[in-house]
């Protein structure tokens, strides 16, 4: 029996969270440490080890050599305590931890939340860190699990949905917006629907999207299984 092990399972995920962010405040903040327990969690590690896993700069954290030959072997690791976990009976009624994911602003508020409901009471264990901005952020370097994104169209752009939308409630002008946005403004008629001219889409793909090159972990896996049933065959805005 090992009673003393070289490292548990925190000290692999904040390795992987560092190696994928450059950043040791970026990967303590997705696995809730603060930048000092991080570092003192990288510190006591690497002195147990006998080397350095990681090569500071004034602005990254890069892998060093061995760190490079380390980091294979960390990834199969988790990626094989994520599938056993999956596979345990009931486990995945039993998650835990915090899933931390972005969605654009309106979107989030009006849609997706209200549907988060149903996973949180299926799923007691689980915590959610939803951030809404419409900025497009890097999943990685903001360690975040996930996101939900829109695909944009390139005739109108804008930081904020709901400016574009109040200035076409305010007569401004034309604007495109999805049916989930401004649904109920048709419906009161304060908006009309014009068709769709000059190639522009009648329909915007919804995706959700999370860093690759490892297994997605069960948490991911739920929220796709559950945000799959929600929106269904017919979105709720065209029930």
């Amino acid at each position: 029996m090992i009673s003393n092990p070289l490292f548990d399972l925190l000290d692999l995920r904040l390795i992987q969270r560092i190696a994928r962010a450059g950043s040791l405040s970026a990967a303590g903040a997705a696995l809730g440490l603060t930048p000092a327990a991080a570092s003192r969690r990288l510190a006591v590690l690497e002195r147990r080890l006998g080397l350095p896993l990681f090569a500071r700069t004034t602005r990254r954290l890069r892998p060093t050599a061995e760190g490079e030959a380390f980091l294979p072997h960390v990834e199969r690791i988790l990626a094989a305590t994520a599938e056993a976990e999956a596979a345990l009976p009931g486990g995945t009624g039993a998650l835990s931890g915090t899933l931390r994911f972005t969605a654009p602003a309106t979107f989030g508020r009006k849609v997706l939340a209200p549907m988060l409901s149903g996973l949180l009471a299926a799923h007691p264990g689980l915590r959610l860190d939803l951030l809404l901005t419409d900025t497009l952020l890097d999943l990685v370097a903001t360690g975040r699990d996930a996101a939900v994104r829109i695909r944009p169209t390139p005739r109108m752009l804008s930081n904020s949905n709901e400016a574009l939308r109040e200035a076409c409630l305010a007569g401004l002008g034309i604007g495109l917006h999805s049916t989930w946005d401004v649904g109920e403004h048709l419906r009161r008629g304060e908006l009309v629907a014009l068709p769709p001219t000059l190639g522009v889409p009648e329909q915007l793909g919804i995706w959700l999207v999370f860093p690759g090159g490892i297994a997605a972990p069960a948490r991911i896996r739920v929220l796709t299984e559950h945000l799959v049933q929600a929106f269904g065959p017919i979105p709720p805005w065209e029930r």
